[in-house]
């Protein structure tokens, strides 16, 4: 997003790019293998602990049911008395993703706004100082602001750093 914010005239990105977690699809592919065996044998315990992280202790970076669609929780093998156990949260097909978004569907439309970007708005002339948004098709025009509050860029900073 830096590149996009120093251009001239250029606008935040959509709502898709702010809200895309760090994580993704393989994550949710991780959680389920991993659940499925920890949850098959109390002696597993690296898988537990791998799903514990997956689910919970990143939350700075979003969890699996900000991201991860219902499937994912349930084929092949249904976890969700483990995740309930882990989180308190009980998955439903309504209730994940909680960010209304897969990370397959976030992937698709962040690729969908780099071609716009690099496609448009990096080849046009040094004359054209139209905002970032007004180069994008339709679909994405007059997403809405996200909310930020302080204790997300704090949060944020104070993750900077961790491993993920």
């Amino acid at each position: 997003m830096g590149a996009a914010a120093s251009y001239p005239g250029a606008r935040r990105l959509p709502r898709v790019a702010r809200h895309a977690e760090q994580r993704g699809g393989q994550y949710c592919a991780q959680m389920q293998s991993s659940g499925a065996i920890a949850q098959a044998s109390p002696a597993a315990i690296l898988d537990l602990q791998t799903t514990r992280q997956i689910l919970a202790d990143f939350p700075v970076s979003g969890v699996a049911m900000d991201f991860c669609a219902y499937d994912s929780f349930t084929s092949p093998t249904d976890i969700r008395p483990l995740v309930a156990s882990v989180t308190g949260f009980n998955v439903t097909s309504t209730n994940v993703p909680t960010t209304g978004l897969t990370s397959t569907e976030i992937k698709q439309e962040v690729i969908e706004l780099a071609v716009t970007f690099f496609g448009r708005v990096l080849n046009r002339g040094s004359d054209d100082d139209r905002p970032f948004e007004d180069c994008l098709s339709d679909r994405w025009k007059g997403q809405p602001e996200p909310e930020v509050k302080q204790q997300d860029l704090d949060d944020a900073e104070q993750h900077a750093d961790d491993p993920d």
